[in-house]
């Protein structure tokens, strides 16, 4: 009886936090007449979708995959690769990408600084001292454990800033505050 309580305690608690923070969109939407992708209400012209590898069934105990890549001439968002998972009924995702990079901090040296603006991190990582790689990501909680749906878009430095600066006037404009922290293999 206390775990259902407490499950229903979660349940409320999660939509109630929900309701008062608004959510962003991170999916990339290619339309393929104009050659262009739109990523919330950010577009993005002279797009072409390089490739598409999605698995599009979901049932209990499913997945469904979604894996995709664009590339342009343009130096301001030349390429996205955007990939996700989503559980089907019943099922959850054991991790998100915060939790893969600190998992992978174990065994290579990698610094990270996330910028969380709602449910979007963005996530700019350092690994082997060598080169900076950039994230962009989302999951949904389940109701399970772990995770129903997790996004992430990797790309380049102009993408990711262009991205950023996007979502961070955006949650200025909806009173959402942004917080920032890191994590290092240290």
């Amino acid at each position: 009886m206390t775990t259902l309580i407490k499950m229903f305690m979660f349940i409320v608690l999660t939509i109630f936090i929900s309701a008062c923070t608004p959510t962003y969109n991170i999916e990339p939407k290619y339309n393929l007449e104009k050659d262009q992708i739109k990523i919330d209400t950010l577009e993005f012209n002279n797009i072409t979708e390089n490739f598409d590898k999605s698995k599009n069934t979901i049932s209990e105990g499913n997945f469904l995959r979604k894996r995709k890549s664009y590339f342009t001439n343009d130096t301001e968002c030349k390429s996205l690769t955007y990939s996700s998972i989503q559980a089907g009924h019943r099922s959850y995702i054991g991790s998100d990408l915060e939790i893969d990079l600190r998992e992978l901090s174990k065994t290579k040296q990698i610094k990270c600084t996330i910028n969380k603006i709602s449910n979007i991190k963005f996530t700019q990582c350092k690994i082997n001292n060598d080169f900076n790689r950039y994230f962009i990501s989302t999951s949904v909680v389940s109701e399970y454990g772990g995770f129903s749906k997790s996004e992430s878009l990797s790309t380049h430095k102009n993408c990711f800033y262009k991205l950023k600066e996007h979502f961070t006037n955006k949650s200025l404009k909806d009173d959402v505050k942004i917080k920032i922290y890191s994590f290092s293999s240290n």
